[in-house]
């Protein structure tokens, strides 16, 4: 189950990846970019599971990590777009459900259509509006749980990196409020 989750999460974005070159909706890729993070999540969440098989098996969990790696390296460009894409809170939106995912690839051009579609709906548009967006927000929130879902699982399927994690920081952390 765990591996066919990250085959899966790569398979869903090489397929929106390659649907970049033609067309794609940003409806069309928030979902792709929903159900790729939705399948790595997954796959992080059965790591623990398979944490001490992984210690006595290198191999298997070098590969792992090497498609992990890859998922990781995939998923992180795919949610820039998404930090524009904010239709489901009341307030402004560069894109349109409709607009063509490829151009929000480039902060730039979702900066520019979000000052434009802004004033044309009606809304009043400060110069801080993007920075306290729902999409925004959310953009930063999926990637920090990203990259720390990865630093993390990669420390404990590596059995000296984690015996050493527990020894420098939690036991000293621990000492630390204890005493």
């Amino acid at each position: 189950m765990c591996d066919i989750q990250i085959l899966t999460g790569l398979g869903i974005l090489l397929s929106g990846y390659i649907r970049l070159s033609c067309y794609i909706s940003a409806y069309h890729w928030q979902l792709v970019v929903y159900l790729a993070w939705l399948s790595n999540l997954t796959h992080v969440a059965c790591l623990t599971v398979l944490r001490g098989y992984l210690h006595h098996h290198q191999r298997e969990r070098n590969i792992r990590l090497f498609f992990m790696m890859a998922l990781w390296l995939a998923i992180f460009p795919a949610i820039v777009p998404t930090a524009f894409f904010n239709w489901a809170s009341w307030e402004p939106a560069a894109a349109y459900p409709s607009s063509n995912a490829r151009c929000f690839f480039q902060p730039s051009v979702g900066l520019a259509l979000y000052e434009i579609n802004g004033p044309r709906h009606g809304w009043d548009i400060d110069p801080t509006a993007f920075e306290h967006s729902a999409a925004l927000e959310s953009a930063i929130i999926s990637s920090c749980l990203l990259f720390f879902g990865y630093i993390t699982r990669s420390i404990k399927l590596v059995k000296i990196w984690s015996e050493t994690f527990r020894e420098c920081f939690r036991r000293g952390i621990s000492r630390k409020f204890t005493t």
